[in-house]
């Protein structure tokens, strides 16, 4: 991904974390985004644009954003705590979703 569309989608999650936040109680939206680079950038340096849309919450670990993650997906995704898994829509992520 490359940082605009990044950038993009870092708002999407600011406008679920905006959601969330005037909607209940004690929000409990945490985000772990995987998020493979095209080019160089940083996402989570004060002052960069991604940082600067999400500085709250990732302030308070509620977004991880990461290159890799080490676990399997379907791990992660049968661990009971995701509600929502967006993905680019390839055979694995596709399988995965339906273990």
């Amino acid at each position: 991904m490359n940082e605009e569309s990044a950038l993009q989608m870092a708002m999407a999650f600011r406008m679920l974390f905006d959601y969330a936040e005037r909607t209940q109680e004690k929000p409990r939206l945490q985000v772990l985004w995987k998020l493979s680079r095209w080019g160089e950038f940083d996402v989570d340096v004060p002052g960069c644009k991604i940082y600067d849309v999400l500085e709250k919450e990732m302030g308070e670990g509620r977004v991880r954003i990461e290159d890799w993650i080490a676990a399997e997906p379907h791990s992660v995704l049968l661990s009971g705590k995701v509600v929502c898994s967006v993905n680019h829509g390839g055979a694995n992520s596709f399988f995965e979703a339906l273990w």
